[in-house]
């Protein structure tokens, strides 16, 4: 028997809860501040995730804006992202590397 296409819809909360489950077992700090989970308004641009490590000096804190793969950031979160500011992830592996070029920032200003 063989599979038609399934039309199974890519859920940001799902991608951000295996982001948030990866980043805790790797001993990271992470703040979940969207309104969707919250059930808070939340300031326009204001990401996802909020990162930080106790490896990291106390003030550095990584904001991740989690989108599926088609989700466009923003108005407010573009703006961010051009400043450098956020990094937009779409999966485990995305977060992992905007977490370790975070940190190889860190150590080279070090």
């Amino acid at each position: 028997m063989r599979l038609k296409n399934l039309n199974i819809k890519e859920k940001e909360s799902d991608v951000q809860a295996a982001i948030v489950m990866r980043l805790r077992f790797a001993k990271y700090t992470v703040l979940q501040t969207n309104a969707a989970i919250r059930k808070v308004a939340a300031d326009p641009g204001v990401p996802d995730l909020i990162v930080t490590s106790d490896r990291w000096p106390s003030s550095i804190w990584v904001g991740l804006e989690v989108k599926t793969s088609s989700g466009k950031p923003s108005h407010e979160q573009q703006e961010l992202l051009d400043r450098n500011r956020i990094t937009i992830v779409r999966s485990m592996d995305d977060a992992m590397t905007a977490i370790k070029k975070a940190e190889e920032a860190l150590n080279a200003n070090s």
